[in-house]
């Protein structure tokens, strides 16, 4: 478990911090439960017999984001953002997992945040404890272009960053206990988990999220549009399969051959899966709540092509209510905002364009909806691509399927359709029998 307290030597964290945490917590609340959080001691108080904690001084110890409302709050841990509703009275609130106003202040409850954010959760007699998981930077990616520079890191779960000085930009990666790969850039450890620098850079860095990855940008350079690209299934699902070609390959040389085409006109593309492993459907749904464009992926038997959008355009609360702020807010804080939460109608407007794009090329989709969980948290435009293996195994076929793609996301991102900056590349491997 992580909490804010040093480690030793190795890297590890010492099990003297955690018991002399616990002794802490024993110690300040022997005729009451406390909480032991990070480095910090609070109280417990009951709602319904669940044990509940004051929300804002949890977020705190945490490095959790944190934003208190009239009506509930909003926690996040990276790219991940849950809402916290209040309840109507205590007994409303421990059977259902609300938030609870007691004495005008929020309380959520403490199991209930565990799972939520995979958080190391026990107790222990009347001591309950909570702290982060150790996370492990996994990659980090440097952007080609210098304006806007970019730096995206990528770790093995979703983790909060915390800017602790603007000039050299120098942030705390707080949990992260362990990098695989710096990128070049300076790496510390700290108390809090790892401190990184990164050269001076021209004016304020901003920070953005997405699932289990942070985006560093600065410069005056144009807002880039960020694309997430859905390949279905992976590792042991293969999903249909027909004539010895498997549609968890077909979906990944797709997605390859797209996200080339649009990282060549300077658009920021990420891959839900980049090999051959099959990531959780929330973990897919997570990548689709800060892109502009989600688009996932399918093959199925046959040569119908079908294109899904979702039914109801509701997902998360704090989306709700940013397209509900959207049409009243001014100027520039509107195209900051727009950048997240898109306008009701987005995914009907792309899936137009792309249905237009493939129809310009013989290849006419049918239009339905689906209530598939990978589209209902996405903040921006999202679309379903089914398409038969007649037309997806064919190179031919499958090359103007990514042409026409590539056209309609320029299009409802009203990017010019000019010719690429670079040739795009098709490193993918053969289609068919082995795995990636």
């Amino acid at each position: 478990m992580f909490g804010l307290f040093a480690r030793d030597e190795r890297g590890r964290w010492p099990m003297l911090a955690l018991l002399a945490l616990l002794l802490l917590a024993f110690t300040a609340a022997q005729d009451q439960s406390s909480l032991a959080v990070g480095n910090r001691t609070v109280p417990v108080a009951f709602a319904g017999g669940v044990a509940y904690g004051p929300a804002e001084p949890i977020a705190q110890a945490l490095g959790l984001g944190f934003t208190a409302s009239r009506t509930g709050v909003y926690v996040s841990l990276g790219g991940r953002v849950e809402w916290f509703a209040y309840a109507n009275s205590a007994a409303e609130a421990g059977s259902t997992g609300k938030a609870w106003r007691r004495e005008g202040e929020p309380w959520l409850p403490i199991r209930g945040l565990a799972a939520v954010f995979d958080l190391e959760y026990r107790q222990v007699g009347s001591i309950y404890v909570l702290g982060l998981r150790p996370a492990r930077l996994l990659a980090v990616r440097k952007s080609a272009s210098s304006d806007p520079g970019r730096v995206i890191l990528r770790f093995d779960r979703d983790v909060q960053v915390r800017l602790l000085e603007q000039s050299p930009p120098t942030l705390a990666l707080i949990g992260v206990v362990e990098a695989g790969e710096s990128g070049g850039l300076e790496l510390s450890p700290a108390d809090y988990g790892l401190r990184l620098t990164l050269p001076s850079v021209p004016g304020s860095l901003r920070i953005s999220y997405s699932s289990n990855a942070v985006m560093l940008e600065w410069g005056q350079g144009k807002f880039s549009p960020q694309v997430v690209l859905d390949p279905g299934h992976g590792g042991g699902d293969t999903g249909v399969v027909v004539g010895g070609v498997r549609e968890k390959d077909i979906v990944l040389n797709l997605a390859r051959r797209l996200a080339e085409n649009l990282r060549s006109r300077d658009l920021s593309v990420t891959l839900t899966r980049s090999d051959d492993r099959n990531p959780s459907l929330r973990e897919r749904a997570g990548e689709a709540t800060f892109a502009q464009v989600f688009v996932s992926l399918h093959a199925t038997s046959g040569k119908n092509v079908t294109l899904y959008t979702y039914p109801d355009e509701r997902g998360l609360a704090f989306l709700d209510k940013g397209r509900q702020l959207l049409p009243k807010t001014p100027g520039p804080r509107r195209d900051v905002l727009g950048r997240f939460v898109a306008e009701p109608g987005a995914s009907l407007r792309l899936s137009r364009e792309i249905t237009g794009a493939l129809a310009s090329r013989a290849l006419v989709p049918l239009e339905a909806q689906g209530p598939y969980f990978v589209l209902s948290q996405a903040g921006g435009a999202a679309v379903l691509l089914e398409v038969g293996m007649d037309e997806a195994s064919n190179p031919e076929q499958r090359g103007k399927i990514v042409e026409a793609l590539t056209e309609a996301i320029l299009k409802y991102l009203g990017i010019p359709l000019e010719e690429p900056r670079t040739q795009p590349i098709d490193a993918s491997p053969p289609l068919g029998g082995g795995t990636r």
